[in-house]
C-alpha cells in the first residue's frame, strides 16, 4: 500500500496504480475503475487526522504549490462552466484522469483528441472562490492550521470600498486578503510566456463580494462522483483533489481548434492556471459552516450540542453583557441583536416563503458617529462570515447587485448578492445622502428589497430571470426607520454616553471576554444551527393567546405575520437557553415585542 507520503505528494501514482490493476482483471469490470478511486482517497479522508495532512490552497501564491501534490480547497461554488471533453486514455496505457497535461507525453496537440478515435470522457467545470466574506479570527486560525502554510506576506486584512463620508478617498470596510504588490508580480511572471497574458479585458476573478481578492480555483469534477449531483452554487465545500499548475495553452496555439467567435469564452474559462489553479476532485464534503473549533461536515444536535446546553444560561448572560456594551446600555436592544444574531433561515414553505429569518432593523442611531462602523467591527469578532455594505449613492448606482449571465463568455457574472449561507450581512444606511439615484441604482434597490423581503434573488440570465434563494442574516442600521422590508425595528435608547474613541472602547470591550473567547465563538455557531422545537402544549397555548388577542382588539392587533415572527423570536430564545419552551417563555416574548413596538410609536 502507498505510504501517507505517496498518496499525499504523489497522488497520481496511486490512480495509475489502481487503473492497471482494474485494466488486468478481466473478472472485475462490472464497475467503472475509477469508482475504486473514489473509494481510497475518501476512506482516507474520512478521518480527521488524515485530513490534516492536506495542505490548503486558500491564501496561498503559484509557487508555493506542488504540481499534481493532493491539496483541499474550503469554498464557495460560484458558477458552473458545464462538461469539459477529454482524451480516457493515452496510446501507452496511461491513466488520463486527474491531470491536465497528458497530450505533451502523447505527442499530440489539445485539439487533435477528436480525431484519434480513442474514447473520450467528460468532466463537470466548476469555478469556486474562496469563501466569501470569511473574517478574519477564522482565516487565521485555518492558516495556523496548514501543514504547510503560506510564507508570501500574505495576511487577513481591511480593504474599503467606497465610502461618500471618506474625505481622502478611502473606501468602506471590506473583508479581504492582502498581498505585497512585489511578490504578487514575481509570482506572475512564473506563468509561461504562451499564456494570455496579453489579453483585451484584464483577468478578473469574480469574487461576489467588492475588495475581495481570495483564492479561486477551477475544480473538474469527473461524473462518476458520488456527490456529483449535490454540489450547488453558493454552497460551501471543502474539496479535495491532485492539483494541477501547467500553464495554459495560448490562443495562437488553438487557433485551428477555437474559432474566433470562441476567444472570449476560451479566455474567461481557461485564465492561467498561477493566476486560478485547477483542482481534479477525488473527495469533497460540504461545509455545513466554517467554524474551524466546531465539525464542519454535520449540523451538531443531541450529544455533540449537550457541552453547549449545560452552559447555556451562562453563556447566555455573557453575551447579553456582552450585547448591553454593543448597545450602549439599551438592554432590550441588546436581547434583539443577540436573538437576530443566532436566527437563520430553516427551510422555505410551498410559496417559497423563509422560516426562521429575523432581520433586524436597528435604528434612530445618530448620524456621522461611527457607532455603525463600531458596531461592524464588535460582531465581526464573533461571526465566522460578514459583509459591511455603506450604502451610499455611489454604492448604489455603481456596485453590481445580482448577477448576470455573459453569453459571449458562457460566465455568470457575480453579483454582490451572490452570497454563501448564513451569511452575516450589514446593511448600513446612515451612509446615504441625498441625490439620485441612476437606472442601475433604482435595479439594485430593487434587489436589496427583495432579498431582505423575501432571501431571493433574480439572476439575470438576458432572455429571463430565475430567482436563487439566498440566507444571509441581515442587519439593517438607519438614522430612523429602514427603507427596506425588515422584520422587527428596534429603536436604540443608549444609556450610557457614546465614547469619544470607539476603536479604544471595542478593544477594552473584547479584552474583557479574551479568555472566554473561543467558547462564545463556539455557543453562538452551535445554538444557530441547533433547533429546539415547542411542544404540542406550547403551540396549544400560543394559538389560544393569538385568536384570544384577536377576539378581544381586533385582526390588526396580532397579524399572522406578527405570530410567525414571535415564534421565530420564541425559538431563537429558547436556543439561546438551551431549554425547553413552556407557556413563560411565550409571555416573556409577547412582553418583549410590546416594549419594542410601544418605544417606536
Amino acid at each position: 500500500m502507498p505510504s501517507v507520503e505517496d498518496w499525499v505528494t504523489r497522488p497520481l501514482n496511486v490512480v495509475q496504480n489502481l487503473y492497471d490493476s482494474r485494466r488486468h482483471d478481466e473478472k472485475n469490470q462490472e464497475t467503472p475503475w475509477i469508482t475504486e478511486v473514489y473509494k481510497y482517497f475518501s476512506t482516507k479522508l474520512d478521518d480527521e487526522t488524515n485530513r490534516k495532512l492536506i495542505p490548503y490552497l486558500n491564501e496561498k501564491l503559484s509557487h508555493e504549490q506542488k504540481n499534481h501534490s493532493l491539496v483541499r480547497f474550503r469554498c464557495m461554488i460560484q458558477d458552473n462552466f458545464g462538461p469539459e471533453y477529454f482524451l480516457a486514455k493515452g496510446e501507452v496505457g496511461q491513466c488520463c484522469y486527474f491531470q491536465d497535461d497528458v497530450f505533451k507525453d502523447d505527442g499530440m496537440e489539445n485539439g487533435d483528441c477528436m480525431e484519434t478515435g480513442r474514447s473520450l470522457a467528460s468532466r463537470n467545470i466548476y469555478y469556486c472562490v474562496a469563501i466569501p466574506g470569511e473574517t478574519p479570527w477564522v482565516k487565521q486560525n485555518y492558516h495556523k492550521r496548514d501543514p504547510t502554510p503560506s510564507s508570501s506576506g500574505r495576511t487577513c486584512g481591511m480593504k474599503r470600498i467606497r465610502d461618500d463620508d471618506d474625505e481622502d478617498g478611502e473606501e468602506a470596510t471590506v473583508m479581504e486578503t492582502e498581498q505585497s504588490a512585489d511578490g504578487d508580480n514575481k509570482k506572475r511572471k512564473l506563468e509561461d510566456s504562451k499564456s494570455e497574458l496579453s489579453q483585451p479585458k484584464p483577468l478578473t476573478k469574480n469574487h461576489p463580494l467588492p475588495g475581495e481578492d481570495g483564492t479561486t480555483c477551477i475544480v473538474k469534477v469527473y461524473d462518476e462522483l458520488p456527490q456529483l449531483d449535490s454540489l450547488l452554487p453558493n454552497k460551501m465545500y471543502d474539496f479535495f483533489g491532485v492539483l494541477s499548475m501547467e500553464p495554459t495553452p495560448s490562443l495562437d496555439s488553438l487557433k485551428d481548434a477555437v474559432s474566433a467567435d470562441m476567444a472570449d469564452e476560451y479566455r474567461a474559462h481557461s485564465p492561467p492556471s498561477s493566476f486560478t489553479p485547477r483542482l481534479h476532485c477525488v473527495a469533497v464534503y460540504e461545509l455545513k459552516q466554517n467554524n474551524y473549533m466546531l465539525p464542519e461536515y454535520k449540523v451538531m444536535e443531541g450529544e455533540d450540542f449537550s457541552q453547549f446546553k449545560d452552559e447555556a444560561a451562562n453563556l447566555y448572560e455573557e453575551m447579553i453583557n456582552l450585547m448591553k456594551k454593543a448597545t450602549l446600555g439599551d438592554e432590550l436592544a441588546a436581547r434583539y441583536l443577540l436573538i437576530h444574531l443566532v436566527s437563520r433561515v430553516t427551510k422555505f414553505e410551498p410559496k417559497d416563503t423563509p422560516i426562521g429569518k429575523v432581520v433586524l432593523n436597528l435604528g434612530w442611531i445618530p448620524g456621522n458617529s461611527g457607532y455603525t462602523r463600531f458596531l461592524s467591527k464588535f460582531i465581526e469578532h464573533f461571526v465566522t462570515k460578514l459583509f459591511y455594505f455603506p450604502m451610499t449613492l455611489q454604492n448604489m448606482n455603481e456596485l453590481k447587485f445580482a448577477p448576470r449571465k455573459n453569453y459571449q463568455t458562457m460566465r455568470l457574472e457575480t453579483g454582490m448578492l451572490q452570497m454563501p449561507e448564513n451569511l452575516y450581512f450589514i446593511v448600513d444606511e446612515t451612509q446615504l445622502s441625498p441625490g439620485q439615484l441612476k437606472e442601475e441604482g433604482v435595479v439594485n434597490l430593487r434587489a436589496l428589497n427583495h432579498l431582505v423581503k423575501t432571501n431571493h434573488v433574480e439572476y439575470d440570465f438576458q432572455f429571463h430571470r430565475i430567482p436563487y434563494m439566498h440566507t444571509p442574516v441581515t442587519l439593517v442600521l438607519s438614522e430612523g426607520k429602514s427603507m427596506l422590508p425588515c422584520d422587527v425595528a428596534v429603536r436604540l435608547r443608549p444609556q450610557d454616553p457614546m465614547p469619544e474613541d470607539l476603536d479604544q472602547y471595542l478593544s477594552s470591550c473584547l479584552a474583557e471576554v479574551s479568555k472566554r473567547m473561543d467558547a462564545l465563538r463556539n455557543y453562538l455557531t452551535a445554538v444557530s444551527f441547533h433547533s429546539f422545537q415547542p411542544s404540542a402544549e406550547v403551540y396549544e397555548f400560543v394559538q389560544a393567546d393569538f385568536v384570544s388577542t384577536r377576539q378581544q382588539s381586533g385582526p390588526d392587533a396580532f397579524t399572522v405575520d406578527d405570530l410567525n415572527m414571535h415564534i421565530s423570536i420564541l425559538k431563537c430564545m429558547i436556543n439561546l437557553l438551551g431549554i425547553t419552551p413552556n407557556q413563560e417563555h411565550w409571555k416573556e416574548i409577547r412582553a418583549l415585542e410590546k416594549e419594542r413596538k410601544d418605544r417606536i410609536r
